[in-house]
Parts: structure tokens; C-alpha cells; sequence
């Protein structure tokens, strides 16, 4: 087998096809970050709500009307049409922003949790979700103002300094972390979290026996979240290629949370390297549906459904790739394979050739020479036939419904681990879990930067 793909922050990957293509398809090592959702910007208008109150709620709706999931929609109208009720309820603003974080809705989150926080200064529930949308909108240098404000206000409070930390990690401002987190221990010396963020800011800088030294003296802590620990020492397992150790943390990890999207997708990433293709499937599902705006899901359940001769199966996740923002060229590569197993048809070869073309010029490394070969094979074909393909021909980035493709269902049992990848560093929060999912009154799951400020008033 190749070798893997090397893990790091936005680790990515696509790689060679199955034993059984024709097309020879090279691994991608480190993708070029894709441009936020289209859906996010309708949050422009929200982000600049002022006025009656009345006006800002009617912005929150009309900002919320081009939101593609139909449950998170329709779960935020209930949100919106209570706060005209009960215009002044804080807590109220907070689960719609935590609603649309938690789902993949970063930039809309923005204007309810800023209105709770003008109703309610230092709100500890407002300030994390409001920092958590910032950095996934892109704004780490605000989330990070906002987290520096906290801590001059209340400089004795050791868990601002944790905040801080976590905020200046995720904005990858490493000596800053460090430095708060220090502050933190300093004021606290219970405060594990801040240990945490230390732990993940020595592994994402490559310190991995560091971090893995600290990681394990937290598995014990009664404070942290365990299900994240584990997930960083099978992330470490897995940059050494250590697979059954990383199974075990894995393992570990999701006993802890039993939907962590990020865990459940890296499990599955490990169940294709020891060629359990059945497992690995059901992992990138069960992750898929946990987290639907994690693109590195979809995308890697339609890289092992195409291996597998699957490929109805594949395009809706390539959609749902597309939909999340999943990096290109990943994404490119993905969606040329997919339209690669019709090339004997005029219009499955031209979309191979384009998206396959548009993955090599986003790739600036790595095997480009590999691509550059699948392309020329498929150039050099017989010519294509104008009718009768096997696959929906459909766009899968823009075109929506579900297609049935024709003979290349099948049970196909080859596939190739080389496509697969692990969640991102900070991927999007995980669904609740089942038991907590009964009764439209449920509150929304906390997003991850909430444990942080246990102690802000």
C-alpha cells in the first residue's frame, strides 16, 4: 500500500483507485483551503443588525431563509418566531447561534449571540459561541480581542486564561496559547483544560512525544473532556502509522462520546487501512450523520463507495461534500473518479477530464505526476459514445435530487484506503446523542469552546 497520508491541521487526501480501475489516481497530501459555504454569506446583513428589536429579529429570518437543511431551518424559525414573543431573552439567542454553529452555520451565529451578549455583557455561554463562530467564519482576530478583553477585565480569573488559550490555539497563535495557558496553571494549578491546550499545541506543532506524555496524564481527569484526549492520542498513533493503537484510543474516545463526529470518521479512516471495508462504511456514516457539515465525512464515504463499485451510493455524499466546503483538490479528485467510471460516455469523460484537470492545478506538490498520467489515460481512450452511460450524469456541485445509477451497482469487495483522511483539527461540533434527541424543546449540544468559561459573569 502507498504511503499514507501524513496528518496535520487540515490533513486531506485522495489517492490511487482500486486494483481493479484503469485510471491510476495519486494521493493529495495537503489541499488548498476552499472557500467558505456560499451560504454563509447571508449573514452580512445580520452581522450589521442594530435598530428595534423588531428589525433585528426580522433580519435573523430573513438572513436564515437560504438554509439548505430543512431541520436546522425549521428548528431556528421556532427559535425566531419565540424571541418575538420574548424579545428580551437572552438564553434564547444563544441556542439559535449555538443551533446554527453547531450545524455548519458559523457566520450566521454571529448577530444572535452578539444581541445577547449587548443584553447581557459577559453572558459565559454568549462569549463561547460568539469566539467559536468568529474562528470558523474566519475572524480568529476578533474571537481573539474578544477573549483578550475577557482576560483584562478579570486578569485573577484563571479560566479567561484558559479561554484565551483555546482561542489563540484555534487561531494558531502557538506562543500565545502557551502563554495564557502558563497564566492559567499559575492562578489554578487544577485547571486541566489549560494542560489540554498545551497537549494540543505541542501536537500540532510536531512535539508528539510531549504532547503524548501530557495527553495521557489527562485520561484520569475528572475535568476534561476524556472523549477529545483519546482523539488526540489516536491522532498521534495515527501520524506514526501505529493502527491498532490508534483503533484502541479511538475506542476509548467514543465510549466517552458515542457520536463525536471527528472520532467516528477517524475510526473509519483507520478500518479502511486494515482493509475493513464493512466497518469502515458504517463509521462514515454514523460520522456523516453526526456532524452533516463535515465534508471530510461525505467525501470519504464516496471515495469507498466508488471503489466499491457503488457509485449510486456515492454521489449524494459528493453533494454533500460540496455543500460542506470540503478542500479542493481533495474534492476535484473525488468527483473526477466518480465521473472517470463513465468515460466510454462523451459528457462522464469531459467531467472527468475537468474536475481531474482542476485537481492538478490546485495541487502544488506531492504527485502531481501521477494525475498528470490518469488524465493522459483517459485522453487517450477510444472515443466516447454519445449515449447510454451507467452513472447519473448529473453535476454533483450544483445539480440536487437523488439519481440511480444503472450497472455499476454491484458488491464490489476491493477497495483502497489511499483515498481515505481524518477529520480536521477543530471539525464541526457532533450531533447529540440519541437519547437527547426526543422533544422539540431539547436545547442544542454546547459548542466546544463553551466548557472554557465555566466561571465568566
Amino acid at each position: 500500500m502507498k504511503k499514507l497520508i501524513v496528518l496535520c491541521l487540515a490533513a486531506a487526501g485522495c489517492a490511487t483507485s482500486s486494483p481493479s480501475r484503469k485510471l491510476d489516481v495519486a494521493e493529495v497530501t495537503k489541499p488548498a483551503p476552499e472557500a467558505p459555504v456560499a451560504m454563509e454569506n447571508h449573514a452580512d446583513a445580520v452581522t450589521r443588525a442594530t435598530g428595534p428589536e423588531s428589525e433585528r429579529t426580522n433580519l435573523y429570518a430573513e438572513a436564515l431563509r437560504g438554509l439548505d437543511d430543512t431541520d436546522v431551518h425549521e428548528k431556528a424559525r421556532h427559535l425566531i418566531e419565540r424571541l418575538g414573543r420574548v424579545p428580551d431573552d437572552v438564553e434564547l439567542r444563544v441556542e439559535l447561534g449555538r443551533l446554527l454553529l453547531n450545524h455548519g452555520y458559523p457566520a450566521l451565529a454571529i448577530a444572535p449571540v452578539r444581541d445577547a451578549l449587548f443584553l447581557r455583557p459577559g453572558h459565559p455561554a454568549a462569549v463561547a459561541v460568539l469566539a467559536d463562530a468568529l474562528i470558523r467564519s474566519g475572524r480568529a482576530d476578533e474571537a481573539a480581542k474578544l477573549a483578550v478583553q475577557l482576560v483584562d477585565d478579570r486578569p485573577s480569573d484563571a479560566s479567561r486564561w484558559v479561554f484565551l488559550a483555546e482561542v489563540s490555539r484555534r487561531a494558531d497563535d502557538f506562543d500565545k496559547a502557551l502563554e495564557s495557558a502558563s497564566r492559567a496553571l499559575l492562578l489554578d494549578q487544577r485547571q486541566d483544560e489549560a494542560r489540554l491546550v498545551v497537549a494540543r499545541v505541542h501536537a500540532q506543532q510536531g512535539n508528539t512525544t510531549l504532547a503524548e506524555e501530557l495527553l495521557t496524564t489527562l485520561t484520569d481527569s475528572p475535568t476534561v473532556d476524556k472523549g477529545v484526549v483519546f482523539w488526540q492520542l489516536a491522532r498521534l498513533a495515527l501520524e506514526k502509522e501505529e493502527w491498532a493503537l490508534a483503533l484502541e484510543h479511538l475506542n476509548e474516545s467514543l465510549e466517552m462520546r458515542s457520536t463525536f463526529a471527528p472520532a467516528l470518521n477517524d475510526r473509519g479512516y483507520v478500518f479502511a487501512v486494515l482493509q475493513r471495508w464493512d466497518e469502515a462504511e458504517t463509521d462514515f456514516r454514523s460520522a456523516a450523520a453526526s456532524a452533516p457539515r463535515l465534508g471530510e465525512a461525505h467525501l470519504n464515504l464516496a471515495n469507498l463507495l466508488i471503489d466499491r463499485d457503488l457509485a449510486s451510493q456515492a454521489l449524494p455524499s459528493l453533494k454533500e461534500a460540496a455543500a460542506s466546503g470540503v478542500e479542493e483538490p481533495a474534492y476535484a479528485l473525488a468527483a473526477g473518479r466518480y465521473y472517470a467510471l463513465d468515460a466510454s460516455t462523451s459528457t462522464g469523460r469531459a467531467r472527468a477530464l475537468a474536475y481531474l484537470e482542476k485537481a492538478l492545478d490546485l495541487l502544488t506538490h506531492g504527485k502531481r505526476g501521477e494525475v498528470q498520467r490518469a488524465i493522459e489515460k483517459l485522453k487517450s481512450l477510444p472515443a466516447p459514445i454519445e449515449t447510454g452511460g451507467s452513472i447519473p450524469v448529473t453535476d454533483v456541485e450544483t445539480e440536487s435530487g437523488d439519481s440511480a445509477a444503472g450497472n455499476n451497482d454491484g458488491a464490489g469487495e476491493q477497495a483502497d484506503s489511499d483515498h481515505i483522511r481524518p477529520a480536521p483539527e477543530s471539525p464541526p461540533a457532533s450531533a447529540p446523542a440519541d437519547d437527547e434527541r426526543n422533544g422539540s424543546s431539547r436545547r442544542e449540544q454546547p459548542s466546544e469552546l463553551e466548557r472554557y468559561l465555566p466561571s465568566v459573569k
